[in-house]
């Protein structure tokens, strides 16, 4: 077993990967903590953003929003989340959110099997990110690249963007 150490980040600390409409900064990296979570500061989030539904086939994913307001939607349950609060999203569980006023966000995610090693999504970001900058890619393109690089990485998307801006 790899012997754990304290992981202490501020958000200042590390540089931003942007993501869709967001920028993300990886405050806890999933190979400091031998495979059992990765946590993001996913900033500000601008109202209209909405990821299509998906879920990960791996792993749990918990948000925290400090500020703002967020719809969630996970099988059949829809919730709002304003001021602050949590969503806890199982693994293999279709979801998606929709932010409804700029909120402040974090994303951590846990592996659900025993013993599994997580990180699908925090590589998911950065091959989001790899993919999607440089020259401008139109919103058809980012949905196509998403739909790919979430297949690759046990993300499936498994129905058509929200039409709001700032989705993928």
């Amino acid at each position: 077993m790899t012997e754990l150490h304290p992981v202490v980040t501020s958000s200042s600390e590390t540089a931003p990967t942007r993501f869709l409409a967001t920028e993300h900064r990886l405050l806890v990296p999933v190979s400091k903590t031998g495979g059992v979570l990765s946590m993001f500061d996913a900033g500000v989030v601008p109202a209209g953003f909405a990821p299509p539904p998906h879920l990960h086939l791996r792993e749990h994913e918990l948000f925290i929003v400090s500020a703002g307001a967020v719809r969630f939607t996970a099988g059949s349950t829809v919730t709002v989340v304003e001021g602050s609060g949590a969503a806890w999203l199982p693994a293999r569980l279709a979801h998606n959110f929709e932010v409804l006023a700029d909120a402040r966000m974090y994303v951590i995610t846990v592996p659900c099997l025993a013993g599994g090693v997580g990180g699908d999504f925090e590589r998911f970001v950065h091959a989001v990110s790899a993919a999607t900058s440089g020259p401008e890619v139109g919103a058809a393109q980012t949905a196509e690249l998403v739909a790919q690089i979430g297949a690759a990485h046990d993300i499936p998307i498994v129905g058509p963007s929200p039409a709001l801006p700032g989705s993928a």
